[in-house]
């Protein structure tokens, strides 16, 4: 991408997003008090109907951006500007990503929600080496848009890959050997559903030094990144912000919590042709996008969070340029128009949208939640909006039907 982490670009696009008349408007809607004070000197957050927001990968200016953007610092501070952020906000501390809780309704009882802003840019390693491997292998790196294989492939610290390999070592590898199960460290490094997962310090082993076996002679140290760098699978969020969350997922006593995240959590992990067939070459074959489900590991260990959690846990993402609902609840009506046919990506072959695997918008569109505090129990409707406000999707979720699994 042209001006990838490139600071004065990404100024440059963000005071053309902030200068727009029609954003203008929208702030001043949200915000009675900037009709008073310029509102970029405002807590956009404390407005009459909060302002608030994370990034993906555009808005961190770098397309399918990961945790090595030399910029990222620079590129954070101009966000958090952008979205209007105080300049004492924990948010800008050196060293952590813009993830964030923010309470609406805070104090009123039974009527808090939680909104956790996720970053998905900031830590997040480069694709698993899987996921890409045999797509690199059948490219041409002279063409501009493939260059990246090169890096991926051959690039690196080693001259290995740039690519993640921690998903392969371990999730692919070692977890996939039985006689591995009763090693005291398997939860810790095979069980996304274990408290301990996805961590180990530096005196971590699984592998034995002494083993004949050439395929088990590693420790967890050698395979790390660098020495800062605790996690055992290819991350998206982080282990410092896997922490955070988890805790604020546990902790929190809001009936309802929207987690908003970048990247779609579940998109359609089947396989498509990413590189067609040619004299000398077979076609590519790839598992997924820019999204969680090329981080298998880390997708399930983050939905387990989510299940587990106390509450109704509703995830807001981003990403793809269409619109739909997917649930992984009982217990939700639904209000929908007949969906008409698709293909490719927009298919939902996992079985999430309540109304078939074409369910879904694909012009201009909007997300609503409201919330019915009235009614018993308290109902969230979840809608999709066309551009002119019509509704074109709802879900009803009663907020006394998410109950924690085991």
């Amino acid at each position: 991408m042209r001006g990838s982490g490139d600071v004065a670009h990404a100024r440059l696009k963000f005071e053309e997003q902030l200068s727009n008349v029609e954003y203008i408007k929208f702030v001043n809607f949200m915000c009675s008090t900037s009709k008073e004070n310029s509102w970029r000197s405002l807590d956009l957050s404390s407005c009459d109907r909060p302002i608030l927001g994370t990034w993906d990968d555009h808005d961190y200016n770098w397309q399918d951006g990961d945790k090595r953007m030399p910029t990222k610092e620079e590129q954070k501070q101009l966000f958090l500007d952008a979205i209007g952020v105080p300049a004492h906000s924990p948010r800008r501390n050196k060293g952590r990503g813009l993830y964030w809780r923010h309470t609406l309704n805070e104090g009123v009882s039974g009527r808090e929600i939680d909104v956790l802003l996720l970053d998905e840019r900031f830590d997040r390693d480069t694709k698993p080496c899987h996921t890409r491997r045999d797509f690199c292998k059948f490219t041409n790196p002279r063409k501009t848009k493939y260059m990246w294989c090169k890096d991926f492939l051959e690039g690196g610290a080693d001259g290995t890959g740039s690519c993640c390999k921690k998903d392969d070592l371990y999730w692919h590898g070692w977890c996939k050997l039985p006689q591995n199960r009763a090693n005291p460290a398997w939860d810790q490094f095979c069980n996304p559903k274990s408290s301990s997962y996805g961590f180990a310090d530096g005196n971590s082993k699984i592998f034995d030094k002494n083993s004949t076996d050439e395929a088990l002679s590693w420790s967890v140290t050698d395979q790390v990144d660098d020495a800062n760098d605790s996690s055992v699978l290819c991350e998206i969020l982080g282990p410092q912000q896997r922490k955070w969350l988890k805790h604020e997922l546990e902790s929190s006593k809001a009936a309802l919590k929207l987690v908003v995240s970048g990247s779609p959590l579940i998109s359609n992990p089947t396989e498509v042709v990413c590189s067609q067939a040619r004299k000398k070459h077979p076609a590519a074959y790839c598992k997924c996008y820019d999204d969680f489900d090329c981080f298998q590991p880390a997708q399930r260990n983050l939905l387990h969070m989510f299940t587990t959690a106390p509450g109704c846990v509703v995830v807001l993402t981003g990403d793809f340029h269409f619109s739909d609902i997917k649930v992984m609840a009982s217990g939700l009506t639904n209000n929908t128009a007949v969906p008409a046919p698709c293909e490719g990506f927009r298919i939902d072959t996992v079985g999430l949208r309540p109304n078939g695997a074409c369910d879904f918008v694909s012009g201009p569109a909007f997300g609503v939640i409201e919330v019915d505090w009235l009614t018993s129990p308290p109902i969230a409707r979840l809608q999709i909006r066309g551009g002119g406000g019509q509704l074109l999707l709802e879900q009803k979720l009663p907020l006394d039907t998410c109950i924690p699994a085991a």
